[in-house]
């Protein structure tokens, strides 16, 4: 259960309180927290040592998996990205829920809250396919991405906090040879099928924040290319992209800011900053 549709927030000191059938009871999350998120009546694969990270709730078409190895393999993508992030990983368990949706609904994704965070897997005929592994590690590594960077994702524009759950999820299936995709060569393949492809992040930004959507996707696909390609730059320059994240803000519309454009033009140089700028995100530095 989700609070989407079903449930308001409160302001004031008396908080409501969710109860499931089994008794269980949540407090509703107070205004700024993520999103309440309540999983109940699902098997679970119970945490064990090798895998202490995650209590793994799914449906029972996931039992066609092998679930013990997808933990396990997640487990190490969560202390992997928590790595990346300069982060510590989580010291107690996430739960983490597997749901499957029919593909004839074209409606897969993934969403987090506090500790605990839902992946879609796409199911024909009420069986898996064979691409659901490398789906369920992907957008479960995007949503644990948005976990562990919760601490400084609510001073970030929306299309900075998707683009780099996005990337991250892509390198670290890389880095345990699961996947070995880029971003950049997925947005070479996939780009130009986009809504408004030749679009830049910025006013991709601007027309999601104006109550359009059709531009979300480039969030995703040009997004996380951004900060690949960005990375690359800062190896070079022996910078980690951990190290500069906490030093970069942001406009209300989505744009760098004077003091982050000079950064990074300083970081990767000023010729590379330009042209990184007008490849992605749409406007000269």
């Amino acid at each position: 259960m989700t609070e989407w549709g079903n449930l308001v927030r409160q302001f004031g000191s008396r908080r409501g309180e969710v109860c499931l059938p089994d008794g269980r009871c949540q407090p509703l999350p107070d205004v700024n927290q993520p999103p309440l998120i309540l999983p109940f009546g699902l098997e679970t694969v119970p945490v064990n040592k090798s895998a202490p990270r995650l209590v793994l709730s799914r449906d029972e078409t996931a039992n066609q998996l092998d679930l013990p190895a997808l933990q396990q393999q997640l487990n190490d993508i969560i202390d992997y990205l928590a790595f990346q992030l300069d982060v510590a990983p989580p010291t107690h368990p996430w739960q983490l829920v597997w749901l499957g949706r029919d593909v004839a609904t074209r409606s897969l994704g993934g969403a987090a809250g506090d500790q605990v965070f839902v992946a879609n897997y796409p199911t024909d005929a009420g069986k898996t396919t064979p691409q659901d592994p490398l789906r369920l590690l992907r957008t479960s590594a995007h949503e644990a991405v948005h976990i562990l960077s919760a601490r400084h994702s609510a001073q970030q524009p929306t299309w900075v906090n998707e683009s780099l759950a996005e990337y991250l999820a892509i390198k670290a299936l890389r880095r345990f040879r699961l996947h070995q995709v880029t971003a950049v060569n997925e947005l070479a393949e996939r780009g130009k099928q986009l809504p408004h492809s030749e679009s830049g992040l910025y006013r991709a930004a601007r027309e999601v924040l104006a109550g359009d959507r059709s531009y979300y996707p480039l969030f995703y696909v040009k997004g996380s290319a951004f900060w690949e390609a960005l990375e690359r730059e800062l190896q070079h320059n022996d910078v980690t992209l951990a190290r500069l994240l906490p030093q970069l803000s942001w406009l209300p519309d989505g744009r760098f800011d004077a003091a982050s454009n000079e950064l990074l033009a300083g970081t990767i140089g000023s010729d590379t900053w330009r042209r990184l700028s007008r490849r992605y995100l749409g406007e000269q530095q």
